[in-house]
């Protein structure tokens, strides 16, 4: 059986927020996979500070760093097209929701899709950024990396929080553990998913092929358990990730035709 078409009939978990789910579950679809949406984080607009709304006004930069950010926070900080600001995303899907409402970002990631890759954007470099004020608009505390570099930089940084993630509480029982393969987009997502399960599911879930977004959620992964090496997405967006998926599936049909050529990764290694 090909990569191509080793994802015949194999159920997928999908654990994106809903709103970020759909193309994600029409790309399975396609392949010939069977989407099980199980979202692991709810996402609720929530009403940014007095001062981070009077930053936006006049901030020399406005970073983004999630869709979700671009479609919670553009309406309450009262951004649209035209706004003095020079504006970032990180990474493409959060670009492409800025274009779909005009905003067409100024500064995008080079390298990586991340925090690390947003800092090489020679817009951000230590002699453009020193004395600037930046917002940066977000669901809540996350990684210091932004933030913290920018400071070193010189500037002057503000948060907007304009939304929460939040644990689901609809239950699962039963639904992660039916499926032949798991992903995952964010530790907090795989971290949620987890908590979510019945005790009795959490070695079985554990047991099963992890198709995760970054290298950063992988090692989580192990961390936590899993006993298969979990598959990386090469690139950002439903692409990479669908391309990690297959390789979960391929290895489940080679394991299932060559029982021992290829074992679970041990949790001692």
């Amino acid at each position: 059986m090909s990569e191509a078409d080793s994802l015949s009939g194999r159920r997928v978990l999908v654990t994106r927020p809903a709103e970020r789910a759909g193309g994600l579950i029409a790309a399975i679809e396609a392949a010939g996979g069977r989407p099980v949406a199980l979202p692991t984080l709810v996402l609720a607009a929530a009403k940014p500070s007095a001062d981070a709304i009077a930053a936006a006004r006049t901030a020399d930069f406005i970073l983004f760093t999630s869709p979700a950010s671009v479609a919670h926070g553009l309406e309450l900080l009262g951004l649209t097209a035209g706004t003095g600001a020079q504006i970032g995303a990180v990474g493409p899907a959060t670009a492409a929701a800025l274009r779909q409402r005009g905003l067409p970002p100024e500064i995008e990631p080079i390298g990586a899709a991340d925090s690390e890759g947003l800092l090489r954007a020679p817009q951000l470099a230590p002699e453009r950024v020193q004395g600037r004020q930046i917002v940066i608009v977000r669901g809540g505390p996350g990684r210091a990396t932004l933030p913290g570099e920018l400071m070193a930089r010189g500037a002057a940084v503000h948060y907007a929080d304009v939304y929460r993630r939040e644990r689901p509480q609809a239950p699962t029982a039963g639904t992660a553990s039916a499926c032949d393969i798991l992903t995952a987009t964010s530790n907090e997502g795989l971290t949620n998913l987890l908590a979510m399960l019945e005790p009795r599911e959490v070695d079985i879930v554990r047991a099963k092929p992890l198709a995760v977004s970054s290298a950063r959620t992988a090692e989580l992964a192990r961390a936590q358990g899993f006993r298969h090496e979990p598959q990386i997405a090469d690139q950002a967006g439903d692409p990479g990730l669908l391309a990690a998926i297959r390789r979960c599936a391929s290895r489940l049909s080679s394991n299932r035709a060559q029982p021992d050529a290829s074992e679970p990764r041990s949790e001692n290694t």
